[in-house]
């Protein structure tokens, strides 16, 4: 995760298959059919993707293995004609993948053959204002070897904190099919990549401080997984890179942000729903094996206990929310004292997904508008770069060298209270217990509801990995 040899494999597929379409270029694909117009494979240290790009909609079989480590899914009424079927790969993720048009059943087959060991997940992408349905087929290392590892990560993080040590995890936003924005010569995800690398390498002069990449090469990251590689790595502070950009080109100026009120409550609301459903499935549970008296009491003890769970949540809220704004605040004085050509537009608050965690201090930080052209040309100066970088570097040194302020954000908590009763409210909606082999497209489908509102739902990512008994919420 963490190693600098991750690669992006733009892959010779591409290549290839545009030039069977140059080749075959009359009546290549069907127009009543979706078509295949793009194939890509980007891999990391410890996963790969393949992305699938269509002209239309589709439906997908399910995912089924053959023998000899191959496996193969459908793609209904779909066409792929191009004489150039398999692609050899050199991946240690992928040995190959073949197409294989079946035009007499209005579908397409694709078969990939893994090396040992790897696993492999498919989903669709839905269409946005960029791009068209994609196929998105998840390849990744075996579980016991990424707890190896995990606990590899782990240990080193026991002996650096050991050491007096405090760590600090820095994301770089985007990466892989998501670029972020672009405008003016600069591209979001490799920009901020970039910064990345040298606020790392400030850090690690400092002998009381260990920095790692959520991201160290050109991959998709889900945003809840960003914040999670911080929290198993118990950083003590999380900044999370991006550029901005808006349609009024001459706004400019650098931002700094840290958690809302209205994230953190809707995060404390799905928490607080969690909990209850789990409580709620003990209460069913226990009914069916104790008498009445004797369940009423448990189910009155328990509802103390999730009261109490409530009241532990709220306060931990409220006490990282505090931190995190001291956090926000010393970066934006640093940065701002840098003075290295870009205005700052202050101390803002939003309720991002990466800013969610109850574990650490985090913040976002937005380095400037690139849809400015000035500013743009400004940014992409190496001088800027450093400058940016080193400043950051000042502002996390700063906070974290402060004497511990252990506070809570009075507001948030103020706010709370008046927003108790309707932090049960996600409770009334309909719930999902999830089941051995069931996944987050065949819930959408059994319910009834699109994809994205299911994640968006559960603050969730197109990656994100549900567990038998994981309580998913039905949006209405």
């Amino acid at each position: 995760m963490f190693t600098s040899n991750n690669r992006l494999f733009s892959s010779s597929i591409t290549a290839i298959f545009f030039l069977a379409a140059f080749l075959f270029p009359v009546n290549l694909f069907s127009q009543e059919k979706s078509s295949i117009t793009d194939i890509r494979l980007w891999e990391s240290a410890t996963e790969a993707t393949i992305i699938i790009e269509l002209t239309n909609s589709v439906k997908l079989s399910e995912l089924k293995d053959l023998k000899g480590r191959r496996s193969f899914f459908d793609i209904e009424e779909a066409t792929f004609k191009a004489k150039i079927k398999q692609f050899d790969l050199k991946s240690k993720f992928l040995e190959y993948i073949q197409f294989e048009d079946l035009s007499k059943f209005d579908k397409v087959r694709v078969t990939f053959k893994l090396p040992r060991g790897i696993r492999s997940q498919i989903f669709m992408l839905p269409k946005n204002e960029h791009k068209k349905e994609r196929i998105i087929v998840f390849l990744r290392h075996p579980k016991d070897l990424l707890n190896q590892k995990a606990e590899k990560e782990l240990e080193e993080v026991r002996k650096l904190k050991a050491l007096g040590k405090k760590i600090i995890v820095i994301d770089p936003g985007h990466g892989g099919e998501d670029p972020g924005t672009s405008g003016n010569g600069v591209v979001e995800k490799k920009y901020v990549l970039s910064v990345a690398h040298l606020l790392k390498a400030y850090i690690d002069r400092d002998s009381r401080f260990q920095a790692f990449l959520t991201r160290d090469g050109d991959y998709i990251i889900p945003l809840e997984g960003r914040r999670q590689i911080a929290e198993k790595l118990q950083a003590d502070a999380f900044v999370s890179l991006h550029v901005n950009s808006i349609n009024a080109k001459s706004v400019n100026g650098f931002e700094v942000y840290y958690e809302s009120t209205e994230g953190a409550k809707n995060e404390a609301a799905r928490l607080v729903a969690e909990m209850e459903n789990k409580d709620e499935f003990a209460d069913l549970a226990a009914s069916d094996t104790e008498s009445d008296s004797d369940s009423e009491e448990k189910k009155s003890m328990t509802k103390t206990q999730t009261d109490e769970e409530k009241k532990k949540l709220l306060e931990k809220q409220a006490q990282n929310i505090h931190r995190s704004r001291l956090l926000a605040e010393a970066l934006e004085k640093s940065m701002r004292d840098a003075k290295f050509g870009i205005k700052s537009r202050g101390v803002k608050r939003e309720g991002f997904k990466v800013l969610h965690s109850l574990e650490m201090p985090s913040a976002l930080l937005e380095l400037g508008f690139i849809s400015n052209q000035t500013e743009a040309k400004v940014l992409n100066l190496y001088a800027t770069k450093t400058k940016i970088a080193h400043s950051i570097y000042q502002g996390l040194a700063d906070f974290l060298s402060a004497p511990a302020n252990e506070k809570l954000d009075t507001a948030y908590l103020n706010y709370m209270k008046k927003n108790l009763p309707n932090l049960s409210a996600a409770k009334k909606e309909k719930t999902h217990i999830v089941a051995a082999g069931e996944n987050l497209s065949t819930i959408a489908l059994k319910y009834n509801v699109s994809l994205s509102q299911l994640l968006k739902r559960n603050d969730l990512g197109m990656k994100s990995i549900i567990r038998p008994g994981q309580t998913i919420i039905i949006p209405e």
